[in-house]
């Protein structure tokens, strides 16, 4: 059964008045670039790398009733045989002859590092082999100095095959009076067949300073607005792009806002508003900034073109000393009723190329997308995209993403059907040269499945080698509608999958995936789960997951949320990173302000 929940949030969207924004706040730089900052990595030799003393135990980790010399031990690469998920080595367990449990563990040195309310993640790669889904193998035990103890736990998942990452992020909750007397990583197995390898453990804790929070909303806003539906923002993080589509009041329509990082605070700077808009265009749906911030593109795919019904539009503003102004108005030359044309937008780094997609255009709604490009501020058509193989219902031009250069798009098209599986979904890359666009590739889940939607959300690094791409339906174990994303990397002209990302540990209809960004070198991403539990009182509160790429290895980092947040806010609808990855722009777009349900809010959040 299909989630009612979007739906939902379609039904109650044409609600429109003007509102101005504001914001108030005290000064606070801008966060350190990420390559500046330490990593809290808290293992030693996590990886495996390193047996000094060549007893098949790695160096730093300590064994327990583990027979290494016949099963349980270090397992290295030989020509032929890879057997280390990246490096060279990996452990093996195989078990003991008598069944009994074998171990190996780590046990910290140093835990001043663990307070209340931190995160703590803990995650490892692993290969399952013939081991079955469900096997308890991995904790972090912590024990307080009260006696009193809790744990981290791990288990293989019921899709795992090869290398697979798990893990999951916990906030740590001391009870009262208390602190963490002792940390202990441990791996174990029980039995006396089967096998399984693990490799790149990483246990790290991220504090984030609650103190760089900002807030933004609206000083006047009215329910309904649902301020934060779509984000973006600049390379340098210095100005965000907030739409509001569903701005309320019943003749007026909506709008987008520019905020600006000037001496030390973030400003509201300008209210964006389409010249010709009227009450249900939803103007503000999606939006998207040039690197450097001064040309903003804001789709409006329900505007009425002529006698058009639906054919939709989308807005180019610029910036000059502050001043912004709308620049021209973008429309498909071939336009029809109910295209949808501005459903998703995503500009260039210089603003030059614009990309925009009409979901419902072409037959039997197979979707398609526009690109468009400016010289000396004169916008035209350069070319529309369509899938050399698209079908009926497809949505193809639902989400779209640009690299830096623009010269590749990726295309999510949620609803295509893959086989025989329905609404799998899959996604489109196209190149540029010399002004000719070409279909690269299309990418396809390795393990998709019927109503996965996979192209629900796309996101391009800078120089478009990386494609993050969710599928915001997808089962994980056995977690209806959990979601996950999807990595994809390019080497030449070749794409290939290069992992999954998903929270082992979450419940079901989080819907993770639904929103997805990627910074410029590609090696950090932002994922939204709206529809995330917080708590025991936080029902579709909602959260982001940051997850970081070092060496083609991909690690949970950490999991951010509102300081206020409450139960049906829904952040992460949507997401933005700055270009180095160390600030988020996160959309709560049914945040209740005061009395005002669904004035909607968006947040800047330094990345831990």
């Amino acid at each position: 059964m299909k989630s009612k929940l979007w739906i939902l949030l379609l039904i109650f969207t044409i609600l429109a008045m003007t509102s101005l924004l504001t914001l108030s706040q005290d000064n606070q730089p801008l966060p350190v670039p990420r390559n500046n900052r330490a990593v809290a990595e808290l293992l030693i030799n996590g990886g495996f790398e390193t047996d000094i003393d060549a007893d098949k135990i790695p160096d730093d980790w300590q064994a327990k009733a583990t027979i290494t010399a016949k099963s349980d031990k270090l397992k290295c690469n030989k020509p032929g045989k890879l057997v280390a998920h990246t490096g060279n080595c990996a452990f093996m367990f195989r078990g003991n002859a008598d069944g009994k449990v074998s171990k190996i563990q780590q046990t910290l040195s140093d835990v001043s590092g663990f307070v209340d309310g931190v995160p703590i993640t803990f995650s490892v790669f692993i290969d399952p082999g013939i081991v079955g889904p469900g096997t308890k193998i991995g904790k972090v035990a912590i024990t307080y100095t009260d006696g009193s103890k809790s744990k981290l736990q791990l288990q293989i998942p019921i899709d795992a095959s090869g290398y697979q990452l798990i893990g999951y992020t916990e906030t740590l909750n001391i009870p009262e009076g208390a602190s963490v007397e002792k940390v202990k990583i441990q791996f174990s197995y029980v039995a006396s067949t089967g096998k399984f390898y693990l490799d790149d453990v990483s246990l790290s804790v991220n504090p984030l300073d609650t103190s760089k929070l900002i807030k933004l909303v609206a000083s006047d806003g009215l329910a309904g607005d649902q301020f934060g539906i779509s984000v973006s923002l600049s390379s340098a993080g210095t100005t965000a792009l907030v739409g509001a589509y569903g701005t309320s009041g019943g003749s007026s329509h909506a709008e987008a806002y520019i905020y600006s990082f000037i001496n030390g605070a973030f400003v509201e700077q300008a209210k964006l508003t389409a010249s010709d808009g009227v009450a249900g265009d939803e103007f503000g749906w999606t939006v998207s900034l040039s690197g450097d911030g001064n040309t903003a593109l804001v789709g409006a795919y329900r505007a009425y073109i002529e006698n058009n019904t639906y054919q939709g539009a989308a807005y180019v503003y610029t910036n000059n000393g502050g001043v912004w102004t709308q620049q021209t108005k973008l429309i498909a030359s071939d336009g029809i009723d109910n295209d949808f044309f501005g459903v998703s937008v995503s500009l260039s780094s210089d603003g030059n190329t614009a990309l925009v997609g009409a979901w419902s255009d072409a037959v039997n709604v197979r979707g398609s997308a526009y690109i468009y490009t400016r010289d000396g501020g004169v916008w035209t058509q350069q070319t529309k995209l369509i899938a050399s193989d698209g079908g009926s219902q497809d949505y193809f031009g639902f989400k779209v993403s640009l690299s830096s250069d623009g010269n590749t798009a990726l295309i999510g098209a949620r609803n295509q059907m893959v086989g025989e599986n329905y609404e799998q979904g899959s996604a489109y890359i196209y190149t540029r040269a010399g002004g000719i666009w070409t279909e690269q590739a299309q990418l396809i889940a390795s393990d998709g499945a019927e109503e996965d939607e996979f192209g629900f959300s796309v996101s391009l690094s800078g120089d478009g080698n990386t494609a993050l791409i969710g599928a915001r339906n997808h089962m994980v174990g056995e977690n209806e509608y959990q979601g996950s994303a999807y990595v994809y990397v390019r080497n030449g002209e070749t794409w290939t999958e290069q992992t999954r990302l998903a929270v082992p540990a979450a419940t079901n209809v989080h819907h993770f995936g639904h929103s997805v960004s990627l910074n410029s070198d590609g090696n950090v991403a932002l994922i939204g789960s709206p529809e995330g539990t917080i708590g025991e009182k936080g029902f579709q509160q909602g959260s982001g997951y940051v997850f970081l790429r070092t060496a083609g290895v991909w690690t949970q980092a950490s999991r951010i949320t509102a300081s206020d947040g409450a139960s049906g806010d829904w952040f992460g609808l949507g997401v933005s990173l700055r270009g180095d990855g160390s600030l988020a722009l996160v959309g709560a777009a049914f945040d209740d302000i005061r009395e005002n349900e669904w004035q909607g809010s968006a947040w800047l959040i330094v990345v831990p």
